[in-house]
C-alpha cells in the first residue's frame, strides 16, 4: 500500500523504495498520522522523510504522538498567541 502512496506523490520507486526526481511531491500536509503502533505506516512517512519529502502536521497531533523530523503546522492565530506568551512550545 505504501507503494501506491509513493507513486501519487510522484515519486519513482527502486526495489520498492522512493526516490525524488523534478515530479515528486516536496511536502505533505497530513491532518492525522498513524499512531506510533502502526510500524507500516510510520516506515512509509521515515521513508519519505529521508527521500527529502517534508511531512507537515498540526502541532496539536504531534504533541499527542510526534513523528521525529515532521514540520509543526501552526494556524496564524496560535502562533500570534504563542509569540505573546513567550514563544511557541515545540514537541521533542
Amino acid at each position: 500500500q505504501a507503494d501506491v502512496m509513493y507513486k501519487k506523490l510522484g515519486a519513482k520507486l527502486a526495489v520498492g523504495m522512493p526516490f525524488k526526481d523534478i515530479a515528486t511531491s516536496d511536502s505533505i500536509l497530513m491532518r492525522e498520522l498513524p499512531p506510533s503502533s502502526d510500524a507500516e505506516g510510520r516506515r512509509a512517512l521515515r521513508r519519505l522523510q529521508e527521500v527529502t519529502v517534508h511531512v507537515i502536521v498540526p502541532a496539536d497531533v504531534l504533541a499527542k504522538d510526534p513523528l521525529p523530523g515532521a514540520v509543526t503546522l501552526h494556524t496564524l492565530k496560535d502562533a500570534v498567541a504563542a509569540h505573546k506568551a513567550g514563544g511557541v512550545s515545540l514537541p521533542e
